[in-house]
């Protein structure tokens, strides 16, 4: 019996055909990686994995079991634990551990034995440190970290991984990569959705996904290698030049969080000038996204100022002047077309219809955008094509600064590519900073 069995799946979302007539085999205890570009519908196969989405034509049987089955869903989520890509959309409790500890509970595991599986979960991904924290105190990279803590506590017999590691710092990805290799070992099924082909080549077998079909599948020595190609960031270059004006500036800005014991921004001093591209980075949970909540007002400082322009900036100030992209751009989003939901923040300013639609159209060909998608609901999108709307969305209110947090995350490798020309053509007339874990940080 196969572990998991798509036969002629075929799903249709809003008149739109989003997986074409899939089929394929995956074996127990087997690891694959699948890879596609933006829109290929890589998370909607996910989806059909463990009866979240059921397909409109065709069958999926996981363990033998078919997922239109209504009376064994249960027994289909209990062997495939998920994690999405946006891990808010799974957590659920208050506190590390609580979250952690949410399935076992309804699984009824006694107490001790309960805390004793947390505790060597939380370990094995390096977030010991985070057991009584606040959910909402955490940076995405933890979310991510601890979205996949749950997943393995219940002790599914397999695990499928939307973008696990979209977030993490390079040393954090190789604790979660290692830890899926153990268990993989171990006897667990792997299902992994990557755009990182170094992770994808971990894999015994890739499948590759276009337009909703099965385009090919192999090993990484047998499928062709245009299908493994990283994103080729030895082209992009921000000329140093910039402008004698500063623009931001942080001055001996602290913050925590309320409760928190120490401060997890500690008399930081910095200066961004006008037409400069700045980048942020550090590992998992060292306060980058917090500098961008302080950056754009949404929290003020325990102490210090932040100067805007020359002149000392409230959080008002601060949230006029600067734009901002969230690593989940998701919550950002909520028309129900995507040209609609571009043009809401330059209709909010005031500008004219006829404007408001120049602005919009130019920012989304900016970014390169499928024109063709324009009057499509942003909620069926996927997560990196809605990444691009959520950041043309700013761009087209033409915010003095800019701040984009993990703005590559979920982008496949030539929209990364276009991307990067974008901000090199926006850095003319905006100040741009970029907060992001990947290898490509050295280029800013």
């Amino acid at each position: 019996m196969h572990a998991l069995e798509f036969k002629n799946v075929t799903f249709i979302y809003e008149k739109n055909k989003i997986l074409d007539n899939i089929s394929f085999c995956i074996e127990k205890g087997d690891f694959v990686s699948i890879i596609g570009r933006n829109g290929s519908g890589k998370s909607m196969l996910a989806r059909h994995i463990n009866g979240l989405l059921l397909p409109t034509f065709g069958d999926v049987l996981v363990n033998g079991i078919n997922t239109k089955d209504k009376s064994k869903i249960y027994d289909i989520r209990q062997k495939v634990g998920f994690t999405f890509q946006n891990p808010d959309n799974q957590i659920v409790a208050s506190t590390v551990e609580e979250d952690a500890a949410f399935g076992l509970s309804n699984l009824g595991m006694p107490r001790d034995l309960m805390r004793k599986k947390i505790d060597d979960t939380l370990e094995s991904l390096g977030i010991s440190e985070y057991k009584t924290s606040d959910v909402d105190t955490l940076s995405g990279g933890t979310k991510q970290k601890l979205i996949l803590a749950g997943a393995l506590a219940m002790g599914a017999e397999c695990l499928v991984l939307d973008e696990p590691t979209s977030m993490l710092d390079p040393e954090s990805c190789k604790v979660v990569m290692n830890e899926l290799i153990r268990l993989n070992q171990l006897g667990i099924t792997i299902i992994l959705l990557t755009h990182h082909m170094n992770e994808a080549k971990l894999a015994r077998k890739i499948f590759v996904l276009d337009s909703g079909k099965l385009v090919a599948k192999g090993t990484k020595d047998t499928i062709d290698e245009k299908y493994l190609q990283d994103a080729d960031f030895s082209s992009i270059f921000f000329n140093e030049e910039k402008s004698e004006k500063c623009i931001l500036e942080f001055k001996n800005v602290s913050f925590k969080y309320d409760g928190a014991d120490k401060y997890i921004i500690n008399k930081l001093n910095f200066k961004i000038h006008e037409n400069e591209v700045m980048n942020i980075t550090g590992p998992t949970g060292t306060g980058k996204s917090t500098i961008a909540k302080l950056t754009k007002g949404m929290i003020s400082p325990v102490s210090g100022e932040i100067f805007f322009d020359g002149e000392k900036a409230n959080r008002k100030v601060l949230n006029e002047k600067v734009g901002i992209v969230f690593q989940f751009p998701e919550n950002q989003l909520f028309e129900d077309t995507v040209i609609k939901d571009v043009m809401f923040g330059p209709r909010n300013l005031g500008f004219s219809e006829k404007l408001c639609l120049e602005k919009s159209l130019w920012a989304l060909e900016l970014i390169g955008f499928n024109k063709d998608k324009i009057n499509c609901s942003p909620f069926s999108l996927s997560g990196g094509e809605q990444r691009l709307v959520s950041i043309a969305g700013i761009i087209a209110m033409e915010h003095k600064v800019i701040v984009l947090d993990e703005p590559t995350a979920g982008l496949d490798v030539p929209t990364c590519n276009r991307f990067f020309k974008a901000i090199n053509k926006l850095r003319m007339s905006r100040s741009i900073i970029i907060i992001s874990h990947s290898h490509h940080s050295s280029s800013f």
